[in-house]
């Protein structure tokens, strides 16, 4: 099937663009087969805040999930934004005037809790567990799925290589230019369309592509083979407040069965053995005695 636009005389290919929603829709499939997730931090944590203190079954667990733009990578959630709005701005739909460098705020509802696949990783250990003097958390990926508030997703990094597939496939696709004059009829359509398709067809095909920016990552990061569960807030009062250094920090809390927690891996820049044998004896002591608790095996003296 092929689409004549008038104004500039284009074809462009139904089918072809079929492959690349479907091309999208894969990249952002939050996979199945991963059965093990990692959290690196401090032992304070765990000592003042993530096992609940008298809590109700169901909940001994608690995690934090730090708004988007306080995480140590600043673009966060912006990444995503700007490339599909570059794609759409270049291949799709450009408004006249636009002069396609707009910045885009990261929205100040969604909130991140972060994990990483890697279990006893050096580069992790150094940069989210105190100089590798903190521990890494094992927890079950399906046990926190179940329970999870939000969206579980694994992150896509912005390659140069999934950069240039990307635009490979949408070469040859040219954007219609909105006037100004036409940008509110344009939004109107869009809002008609939304309103009264019976069927979910359209917010089907734009899914993939909204959480494809919400998954995309800057390429600096791309060693911590990261997976997030993501929840957007709408009510203010769910959010807590904590310092770090002089930065104010909102975040909202998760709740999980102790169940999830499956093993405790001491960091490598450690006393191992006297921090293993202690975090077992605090364990058994909180009703977490089927944590298994190991030694890091990473070589490093911090």
């Amino acid at each position: 099937m092929k689409l004549q636009m008038e104004q500039k005389g284009d074809i462009v290919d139904i089918e072809r663009l079929k492959d690349f929603h479907l091309y999208v829709k894969n990249l952002v499939k939050s996979p199945s087969c991963i059965d093990r997730i990692y959290h690196y931090t401090t032992l304070d944590v765990l000592l003042n805040g993530l096992v609940v203190k008298n809590p109700i079954d169901g909940s001994e667990i608690c995690l934090w999930g730090t708004e988007a733009s306080c995480l140590n990578d600043f673009t966060e959630l912006k990444t995503g934004s700007r490339f599909l709005m570059d794609i759409m701005e270049k291949h799709f739909v450009r408004f006249e005037g636009s002069d396609g460098n707009c910045d885009y705020d990261c929205p100040p509802s969604f909130f991140v809790t972060s994990f990483s696949l890697k279990r006893d990783f050096l580069p992790m250990w150094s940069m989210y567990s105190n100089n590798a003097t903190g521990i890494s958390l094992c927890f079950d990926a399906t046990l926190i799925k179940e329970k999870a508030q939000g969206d579980f997703r694994k992150c896509i990094y912005l390659t140069d290589n999934l950069s240039k597939e990307i635009y490979a496939m949408l070469d040859g696709f040219t954007a219609i230019t909105i006037s100004k004059n036409e940008i509110e009829v344009f939004a109107l359509i869009l809002f008609f369309i939304c309103l009264y398709v019976k069927d979910k067809s359209i917010a089907l095909m734009l899914s993939p592509f909204l959480e494809f920016s919400l998954s995309l990552k800057n390429m600096a990061y791309e060693h911590e083979d990261e997976v997030r569960l993501l929840k957007a807030v709408e009510n203010d009062k769910d959010i807590k407040y904590r310092m770090r250094k002089s930065l104010m920090v909102p975040y909202v809390e998760q709740h999980f069965p102790k169940e999830a927690l499956i093993e405790i891996i001491v960091g490598p820049n450690n006393d191992m053995n006297s921090i293993v044998r202690t975090l077992k004896s605090y364990l058994n002591s909180v009703g977490f005695g089927h944590v298994v608790v190991t030694p890091s095996k990473v070589p490093y003296r911090g």
